[in-house]
C-alpha cells in the first residue's frame, strides 16, 4: 500500500476515478460497451472491463489483488440504480431502509 493509498479519502479515490474515466476511458469504451462496467484502480491508473460488475471487479482483483478499485458503469451516472417505491399502504411514518434479515430474525453476515 503507497501512502496515497492511506491518506486519500472515499470522495478523492471518487474524484480520481472519474477524472481518469474522462480523461482515458470514456472514449475507447462509451461507443461500444454502453451500460457494461470498468473496474478503474486510481493508483495505477488502469481501467479493468467487465460486461457485469462482478467480471470487472473479479478482473482487477486478479491484475492488483491489493487494489483500491471504483466501479463505472460506461455511458451511466452511476453504477448503480438504487430506488424506493411506495406500496398502497404504506405511509410517511413508515422507514425508508428495511432490514429483512432482523424480521427473519436473521443476522448480516
Amino acid at each position: 500500500m503507497t501512502d496515497n493509498q492511506r491518506t486519500m479519502s472515499p470522495e478523492e479515490i471518487a474524484d480520481a476515478a472519474e477524472r481518469l474515466y474522462e480523461d482515458k476511458f470514456r472514449s475507447h469504451y462509451e461507443s461500444s460497451h454502453k451500460g457494461e462496467f470498468l473496474a478503474i484502480d486510481v493508483f495505477n491508473e488502469d481501467a479493468y472491463f467487465g460486461k457485469y460488475p462482478e467480471d470487472a471487479m473479479e478482473e482487477a482483483e486478479r491484475a492488483v489483488p491489493e487494489g483500491t478499485f471504483f466501479l463505472v458503469r460506461i455511458g451511466e451516472p452511476a453504477a448503480f440504480d438504487v430506488g424506493y417505491t411506495c406500496e398502497q399502504n404504506d405511509t410517511v411514518a413508515r422507514p425508508i431502509r428495511r432490514y429483512p434479515y432482523r424480521d427473519a430474525g436473521l443476522q448480516p453476515a
